[in-house]
This record gives structure tokens, sequence and C-alpha cells, in this order.
């Protein structure tokens, strides 16, 4: 999960008992509700009350549903008037861990799995350098996430009327200035810094202005080394293909130091029943189903870097359509996991969202190859 930052005396998150009932977080979802518009993309959360967490925290679970939940008690606690304007900093900035889709935890995954790898002393391949530079490399990517969802939690606030006095104000609480290297978490400087950025680009845009999601995370893609009728659904549909499809090949091939290319590929058997079993047992012909109440195509594509064809991670995505719904899925061998889901409709889907999810997972996928097989 995405959290805010590390309170001292926080409830473990295993223990959590959320309140959930719209009843009981009127006031919440009235005031995250009101700053995830001004993003200009389409969010909807599950909005959940917590007790003694001394936090708020983004998450979403493997069918997509995002939520935000927080301790009320906690909140209150930072503000320093009416105004509310630290707490309203704090939804912001689980918003934009949202938006920048850190509650996918790709960064955690690849952690999990390299950890396995380099850290286990069972492990043929067990060595305390590689595990100490992993541990290392999975806190800058958390210091970078808390500073991404800062910059976008900067944007928003200033769209919403707070000065930068009055976000700042919210950091001084919750961070300090420190060595950070050790941490998940960046000092106060970085924190304010990011969040100052956001703020300004904000201002620099105006008020109603579309930005796009690279835009407000403030990074580039690098490596390191209702019904429609069939006509104006076929177009939506194939819209929302060639975003999968192609955008994410498009931005990582931005960067002229990588120059990637795309083949199919086949995966086992496992994968295969996971996609029947989601199917409901129907088996696809042609990794495709289209017909009145259910379109689901599947999309098996690996990227592969030109100068160094060893460098390859492929992802088995699928597309599924029914009832209205759009659902992006990743089948894996673990399990499967909802990336995207929206209502199918144009104003619902953001593309921007898709194109920085996809392209994330392959960057991450590629860079942790590049590591692995540069590494040896």
């Amino acid at each position: 999960m995405a959290v805010l930052g590390k309170m001292p005396g926080a409830q473990e998150f295993d223990e959590i008992r959320e309140n959930c009932d719209p009843s009981a977080n009127k006031i919440a979802i009235r005031q995250i509700d009101s700053l995830a518009k001004l993003t200009g993309f389409p969010l909807k959360f599950k909005i959940c009350k917590a007790e003694k967490i001394q936090n708020a925290y983004a998450a979403m679970d493997t069918l997509g549903n995002r939520s935000i939940v927080y301790d009320d008690d906690f909140l209150k606690s930072l503000d320093s008037d009416s105004l509310r304007w630290e707490s309203l900093t704090t939804l912001a900035h689980e918003i934009g861990h949202h938006l920048a889709a850190h509650t996918l935890y790709i960064i955690d995954e690849n952690y999990l799995a390299e950890r396995a790898f380099f850290c286990d002393t069972r492990s043929a391949n067990y060595d305390l350098k590689k595990c100490k530079d992993t541990h290392a490399a999975y806190l800058r990517g958390r210091r970078e996430e808390e500073l991404e969802a800062d910059r976008i939690a900067g944007f928003i606030m200033f769209r919403y009327g707070a000065t930068i006095d009055q976000i700042s104000n919210l950091y001084s609480i919750i961070a300090w200035n420190k060595d950070d290297s050790h941490d998940d978490h960046p000092s106060l400087q970085k924190r304010i810094g990011a969040a100052t950025a956001g703020y300004q680009l904000g201002a620099q845009k105006g008020p109603g202005t579309k930005v796009s999601i690279e835009e407000l995370r403030g990074t580039k893609y690098d490596f390191v080394v209702q019904r429609m009728d069939v006509i104006e659904r076929n177009r939506l549909r194939d819209k929302v293909k060639k975003t999968i499809y192609f955008t994410p090949l498009q931005k990582i091939s931005e960067n002229p130091k990588f120059r990637c290319a795309t083949s199919g590929f086949g995966f086992g058997e496992r994968i295969h029943q996971r996609i029947t079993n989601y199917l409901g047992g129907e088996e696809i012909a042609h990794n495709n189903i289209n017909n009145d109440s259910v379109y689901f195509d599947l999309h098996t594509e690996e990227y592969y870097l030109q100068d160094d064809r060893r460098v390859k991670f492929g992802l088995v995505i699928g597309i599924y359509i029914k009832n209205d719904t759009l659902k992006i899925i990743h089948f894996k061998e673990e399990g499967i996991k909802v990336i995207y889901k929206s209502y199918f409709s144009e104003n619902e889907i953001s593309f921007d969202e898709i194109t920085m999810i996809l392209t994330d997972m392959y960057r991450n996928g590629l860079q942790k190859e590049i590591n692995r097989i540069y590494n040896q």
C-alpha cells in the first residue's frame, strides 16, 4: 500500500478494521471527489475510515478497485486551522499514488522476486552485495514514488486554492531533514521541493488546462543500463487496443539509447488455465471473444532490446469488456490482477493512465532483465 509517511505508534496494517459505509464517510468522499476532479482524469475510489492507524494510504485490490483509507483523528491532528489545508494535502497525496499507478506495487513485486534470488542464503544465487544493492534500489524506488505523489499533491492543491506555505506545513509535520538513503520516505526538503514543482506546474498550466500524467509525475520513461452503437463501440475498443499494443513501445523508444522491438510469445498451461477459469470455462479461439455481451482480446507481447536480444520481457494482457465495464487484466504464473478498470465510455477511460501503467510494467521488466544479465 502507498502510505503518506511512517508515523510512530501506527497500528499494523494487517490489523486494520475499515468502515467503508458511504454514510460514515460523507465528508471525506466529498473532499476526495473535489480534489480528484482537479486532476482532469476520471478517478473513482472506495473511501474507508480506519481508527488508530495514524496515517492515510492508497490501495488497489486484484479486481482493480481503488480505495483510500484514512484515520480521521490523525487527519484532524495535522490541521492548523478550520480550513484543513494539511489534511486536504494528505488526501491529494494519496490520489497522487493512485494516479501514478503506485498501487500496482510493481516495485514491491520486483523487489520480492530479486530478494528471493539474491538474499535467501539457501539460494544458489545468494550474494550479500547484490542483496544489499537490491534493497537500496527498492528504497530508492519507494522514495521516488513518494516524491511523485507529493508533486501531484502540489499540483492538485494549487488548483484547489492553497498557498505553497499551507502545503509545505504538512511536510514540516510528517517529515524531517535527514539522510534518507536508508529510508523508504524522502527528507523534508525533497518533499517540499516535489510539492513546489507540482504547484509551479499548476501555475504554469493555468486552471482547466489538460496535463498529462507524465508531466504530473515529473518522470521520464528511461532505462538506467452506457451502450453504444456498434461502430462507436468498435472505434473505442480499437483505441484501447492501440493504446495497449503500440503506445508503450513508442514511449520507451523515445530514448534513442534503447531501441526496442516486439514479438509475440507463447505461454504455459498454468496461465492458459487461469485465462480459461477467468472466462468461466469458455475457450477462446484465436485469443479473442467478440459477441453482443462480451469482448475479450488477449495480447501476448514481448519487448526486447535490438542491441542485445537477451534482454527481453513479456506480458500476457487481456482486454475484457462486459456490462459496459472495461478491465485490463495481467495474467501471470502467480495469479491475475486487474491493472485498470473503468466504465467503457470515451469520457471515463484514461488513455494516458493505461499508457503509463503498461509502459512502467515493460520498463521495469526490461530493467530487471538488464540488471540480471549484466550483474551476473
